[in-house]
């Protein structure tokens, strides 16, 4: 009887020990997730235009959340955006069903007479960092994307755009609004990119990402709404963190 006695006990006590070590495994593994991560959006805005033009208005959608919100308007509200011209206006406009940039201004030069043909490049720039963890596996769903997607359809990803784990790639069409006086071969071509990603180490380093953006053109004098391209990659990177309670 003894002898099954202490066999029973060293048994609980190797499940014990185990069930212990498992806790204060899992417990490193969420601590150190915690304590290690930085998520972080990098948002681009250009303009480029091979032609002078002149009392120019554009609305162009700002990345936001289902709920209209996101660190990129917070940045624009509060005027933390880089590589704005002074005789540039931003503001922020909501329509009820999403955020867009109302850029004016009274002229936007192109390539000066005898010089240099390339086109002119003006590039709008906010960097925000997130308290919170950023969806990076569903943007549209759950996290911040530009908004209307319309004509989502998914597509085959192209070599270069992904890193790791089993991403997914889709192309939409969003509308942007350009109002302008040029000259009737004048080129226009507003593109955007937006980057969310979260970084942690536990063992080693480790992230997750999406990228977003669109790109449209007009051409000659401009009074309305242009359709332009957009492509999203979600689902690049780990996804093995440990899950997190707000």
């Amino acid at each position: 009887m003894d002898s099954v006695i202490r066999i029973v006990l060293a048994a609980f006590i190797v499940i014990l020990c185990g069930f212990i070590a498992g806790i204060s495994y899992n417990g490193f593994i969420e601590s150190s997730y915690r304590a290690s991560l930085e998520s972080s959006y990098t948002y681009n805005l250009s303009l480029s235009t091979d032609s002078t033009l002149v009392n120019a208005t554009f609305f162009i959608p700002v990345p936001e959340d289902r709920g209209g919100n996101s660190p990129i308007i917070e940045d624009f509200s509060a005027g933390n955006v880089s590589g704005l011209p002074e005789n540039w206006t931003a503001i922020l406009y909501d329509t009820g069903k999403t955020t867009l940039v109302k850029i004016t201004a009274r002229s936007i030069p192109g390539p000066v007479t005898g010089g240099s043909q390339a086109p002119v490049v003006i590039t709008l720039a906010v960097n925000s960092t997130d308290r919170h963890r950023i969806e990076t596996a569903d943007p549209i769903g759950n996290g911040t994307m530009f908004r209307p997607v319309d004509d989502l359809r998914r597509v085959p990803c192209l070599a270069g755009t992904t890193d790791i784990g089993m991403p997914e790639c889709f192309e939409y069409h969003i509308p942007v609004y350009a109002d302008y006086e040029a000259g009737e071969n004048a080129s226009v071509t507003i593109t955007t990119s937006l980057t969310g990603r979260n970084d942690w180490k536990i063992f080693g380093p480790e992230f997750n990402r999406y990228t977003a953006g669109f790109t449209v053109t007009f051409i000659g004098r401009s009074n309305g709404w242009g359709t332009a391209a957009g492509v999203l990659v979600d689902r690049n990177g780990y996804y093995d963190a440990p899950a997190m309670n707000p």
